[in-house]
């Protein structure tokens, strides 16, 4: 079943991703880049991108902070599942991905996060009321 991520909320869930960053030192905010569906689940991505991280020294020739986002469903029993009931699940995967100088690339795994984003948000324009309507249930160690 697609499900689609109101864009306030991906907006706030990436502000709050972009906070998360700064504090390991990511000085570069990331930006929602395109949206693609998931044939095989049928769930909708919304894939997101830093411009390259200035280093000192440069030690590759790009270094960028990228992922996606995407809201899921859980099976009864899942240690999250009670959380389902009054509320979405986005999950938030983060990656570091580096470009060589010999052309080569790779990346790795920073982590994910988990927000439950309240089934009774409001239909407004008003963005007061996500602040109380989201929250981080699993977050990055830092």
């Amino acid at each position: 079943m697609k499900k689609e991520i109101r864009k306030d909320v991906r907006e706030y869930i990436l502000s709050q991703v972009n906070e998360t960053l700064a504090r390991l030192g990511v000085s570069e905010q990331v930006v929602e880049t395109e949206t693609w569906e998931d044939k095989y689940r049928g769930t909708l991505h919304y894939k997101f991108k830093s411009a390259p991280i200035r280093q000192m020294p440069m030690m590759f020739k790009a270094v960028v902070v990228e992922g996606y986002m995407v809201s899921i469903e859980l099976e009864e029993g899942d240690r999250l599942y009670e959380y389902t009931e009054e509320n979405d699940l986005v999950v938030v995967n983060l990656d570091y991905s580096w470009q060589s100088f010999s052309r080569g690339t790779n990346g790795t795994e920073i982590g994910r996060m988990i927000f439950a984003v309240s089934k009774k948000l409001p239909e407004t324009e008003n963005s007061k009321y996500l602040e109380y309507a989201i929250y981080k249930l699993e977050g990055l160690s830092i």
